[in-house]
């Protein structure tokens, strides 16, 4: 069989260090572009080897630029090879000098301590804000919330980006009526399939059973009160997540995939089941713990409590929208 080993026994992969005192054996060796003898990392530079080749005062006096590290602030000093540029750049430099290295900037969202480095880093296209990878999407760091401050003080900004899901969401949650007549609801509630006992009883006894009981109407607000506990980004993420949910049942109630959640999802579980109180609101409208890890609403539920769930969440959505705008104009009255 062939040999792949040298005569001490190493695999003929790289090479030992070049340098007479080092000797080491490097299995990705460089190679140095003036002698052409390949070295260890730590004694690649020409000088770190002493190479033959190698004139300190032919390489200074060559033109191009150079580079230097300021060992106060950390920054690089450029400056043009040639007599005395090296103490001109220093001197140029120490008139902006801070004298201490420059603050790593961190991720704007609340509670995030994620340097934001040139490749560990994003600029969103709707806010302008740089954010860490984690945050990049826009219901993942505060981003809706600039943007209608923004609005609210009659400034404009130009993006690119094409609608999402979130977009299109806000429009049909800004063009849907919040409150609908008597008159067509109740056409709405007739068109709906009930049983032969609710169509003999009197007129109390139906709008009974087209409103969600008390109690339920009572868990919700306490869900919605915990949901209001969170930090204002936290709180719209859920409440959007939720109304999607549960507009997708109400638009097509006989779809199994709609009426199924799993907490083992990560979009679920960071953006709904991770803030205090929507677990409480889904087992107010009606879904049940079928397995430890998911919720199904039965297809007797009534839709009602669905139609309270998605007008309270639309109201709540309402009020963090208004919450920047009331807070810019209190702070300029204050001004």
């Amino acid at each position: 069989s062939a040999d792949f080993r040298d005569s001490d026994g190493f695999a003929h992969v790289g090479a030992s260090c070049g340098y007479a005192l080092c000797g080491e054996r490097d299995f990705l060796p460089f190679e140095c572009s003036r002698c052409r003898v390949r070295f260890c990392l730590s004694h690649t530079p020409p000088q770190a080897h002493a190479c033959p080749k190698w004139n300190e005062k032919e390489e200074a006096s060559k033109d191009g630029a150079r580079a230097l590290v300021c060992p106060l602030c950390k920054r690089g000093v450029k400056y043009e090879a040639g007599p005395g540029a090296v103490e001109a750049a220093w001197r140029d430099h120490e008139v902006c000098c801070s004298g201490k290295p420059d603050e790593i900037p961190r991720c704007p969202v609340p509670n995030c301590t994620k340097s934001l480095t040139a490749s560990g880093s994003v600029v969103c296209d709707l806010c302008r804000k740089r954010v860490c990878l984690k945050h990049r999407y826009e219901d993942q760091h505060p981003c809706r919330g600039s943007m209608r401050t923004v609005a609210s003080a009659g400034l404009t900004v130009s993006s690119n980006r094409s609608p999402d899901w979130l977009d299109r969401l806000e429009k049909k949650t800004a063009s849907a009526p919040t409150a609908v007549s008597a008159s067509t609801k109740g056409a709405t509630e007739f068109r709906q399939p009930v049983s032969q006992q609710a169509v003999a009883a009197n007129t109390k006894g139906a709008t009974e059973l087209r409103q969600p009981a008390a109690a339920s109407q009572q868990a919700m607000a306490e869900a919605l009160r915990l949901i209001s506990s969170a930090p204002e980004d936290a709180q719209e993420t859920c409440c959007r997540t939720l109304l999607r949910l549960m507009e997708n049942v109400l638009e097509q109630p006989k779809e199994p995939k709609f009426r199924q959640l799993n907490r083992t999802n990560k979009a679920l579980a960071s953006k709904v089941f991770s803030v205090p109180g929507a677990e409480a609101l889904l087992f107010a409208v009606g879904w049940q713990s079928s397995q430890p890890e998911v919720f199904v609403l039965p297809t007797d539920v009534p839709l009602a409590s669905l139609r309270t769930a998605i007008t309270r969440l639309r109201d709540r959505l309402a009020k963090l929208e208004a919450a920047p705008a009331a807070a810019a104009a209190a702070a300029s009255k204050a001004a």
